[in-house]
């Protein structure tokens, strides 16, 4: 990891070198809040040349009686999300951690605003389960704790790690799905989901395109709903309004399970049968999957599971600080149902 300067301290808490170092000096030149105020951060962020009185002090900072891991999550929890959140919870019990669980908004990406947690208490790791952009990550980093994130956005992604990295592996899976639609008369087979926005949307592309390819089937890009819309994940009025636009294809692959579900629907009321007229597959296994009808083919996720898997890695990585970032990708299996031939 980065080791902090007194010029990291200093741009972090918008105060001069000379003040920061005065202050880790404990000169009484600087105000007493001001001392504290940068003595804490000091600590806080990992700083090796802090004076050992100064640890001394802060020493219920430093050694706090329970142990704390930040979960930062957006507002828009459904229960996908909610199952690894369960995962993490019980995972971080087994390892006698204390879960703190805050959200991040849009204005508090753009403000960089960062939790108040990370200010007001010992957190001992932070894992990420909703999709920032790089540089509110990057402002993370100056924290110098130990960071896992679910996925990654596909701006990001090609860029140097900034923390472990765990993503859901979905190109076999599509690329299984989506062979077996071919192999069962379907030739004109399109694809929805916005494929630039992470780097999990994007692999799932991949293993649609490699199907159509192996099998010499030429990809008709009118049926590849894959572009930036108003809502990155096409909510239900994106999708009809986008299937308003287009000849009915044999079959459609999903990102995930809300837009299959919303495809079922706009067709169905159009009076075609589900799969007789028109195969449809998702991605991700929600409850939703098998409540519509006819149930839905997709993509099996063990949502605990990785939400376990972050944990781990994050436990390995608090014990771990000084090893190259990794990046790990957990599998999936198909799950046939009635949507599809």
């Amino acid at each position: 990891m980065k080791k902090v300067s007194i010029q990291d301290i200093a741009n972090d808490l918008g105060l001069s070198r000379n003040t920061v170092s005065k202050a880790l000096s404990d000169s009484e030149t600087v105000a007493y809040e001001t001392r504290l105020k940068v003595q804490k951060r000091a600590l806080q962020v990992g700083y090796s040349k802090i004076d050992p009185e100064i640890k001394k002090k802060f020493s219920n900072l430093i050694k706090s009686p329970t142990k704390s891991i930040l979960v930062i999550i957006d507002k828009q929890i459904v229960d996908f999300w909610n199952r690894i959140i369960i995962g993490i919870s019980d995972e971080l019990r087994k390892n006698n951690y204390n879960l703190m669980l805050t959200c991040v908004n849009d204005e508090d990406e753009e403000e960089l605003r960062l939790p108040s947690n990370i200010e007001k208490t010992v957190v001992d790791g932070i894992i990420v389960v909703c999709l920032l952009k790089k540089k509110y990550i990057e402002r993370l980093v100056q924290y110098n704790i130990p960071m896992v994130f679910l996925d990654n956005l596909l701006e990001n992604s090609d860029n140097e790690l900034l923390g472990d990295n765990v993503v859901v592996e979905g190109k076999n899976s599509v690329y299984e799905i989506t062979t077996r639609l071919i192999k069962n008369g379907c030739r004109n087979i399109g694809f929805i989901g916005y494929t630039e926005y992470c780097e999990s949307m994007r692999i799932r592309w991949d293993g649609f395109h490699k199907a159509m390819v192996k099998a010499g089937i030429p990809i008709d890009k009118r049926l590849c709903l894959n572009k930036l819309v108003q809502y990155n994940l096409y909510i239900e009025e994106e999708v009809k309004r986008c299937l308003d636009e287009i000849q009915k294809p044999d079959a459609f692959v999903c990102v995930n399970d809300s837009i299959a579900i919303n495809v079922i629907k706009y067709y169905k009321a159009k009076g075609y049968k589900i799969p007789d007229d028109i195969s449809v597959a998702g991605f991700d296994d929600t409850r939703n999957a098998t409540v519509v009808e006819p149930a839905l083919t997709t993509v099996h996720v063990c949502n605990e599971q990785i939400g376990a898997r972050l944990v781990q890695q994050l436990v390995w990585r608090i014990n771990n600080k000084d090893m190259p970032f990794e990046k790990i990708y957990v599998s999936t299996k198909p799950v046939y149902r009635k949507s599809t031939r």
